[in-house]
């Protein structure tokens, strides 16, 4: 069952231009769509709690510097329409040491560049393989 939902393009905390960069070798080999990706994350904050439990692709410890060493990471498909009507297809990145990960009102996501996309922007964001929880 999929899913959409509106997603607002916010600051992020800035480290994910400094880190994929580094992450990117080593993620290639298991998600190899990385090598065409803006080497840096869009953040977008969530009007409803969103969690990825089961990503697409999980890599095993990956050793690319961080602390602690060898950190895994979630990769999950959606599809991102910005507000001009454009669709792209994109990756919400899950870092295992983020300190994104346990927030469900916040993800990042990897896509290819993206020229018109700015602070304040509202997406739709759509999950294929996707379960929606009832909350009363």
């Amino acid at each position: 069952m999929a899913i959409e939902f509106q997603a607002i393009v916010a600051r992020g905390l800035g480290a994910a231009s400094q880190t994929v960069p580094k992450q990117a070798p080593l993620l290639e080999p298991y998600f190899p769509e990385v090598s065409e990706c803006k080497h840096a994350t869009i953040n977008f904050s969530l009007r409803y709690p969103v969690q990825v439990r089961l990503p697409d692709i999980v890599t095993p410890p990956l050793e690319w510097g961080g602390s602690p060493p060898g950190e895994r990471f979630g990769l999950s498909k959606i599809g991102l329409a910005l507000p001009d009507g454009s669709r792209h297809k994109a990756r919400i990145y899950t870092p295992e040491w983020s300190p994104h990960r346990f927030n469900d009102l916040t993800i990042e996501v990897l896509a290819r560049p993206i020229p018109r996309i700015a602070l304040g922007d509202v997406c739709v964001i759509s999950i294929e393989r996707a379960i929606r929880a009832i909350i009363l």
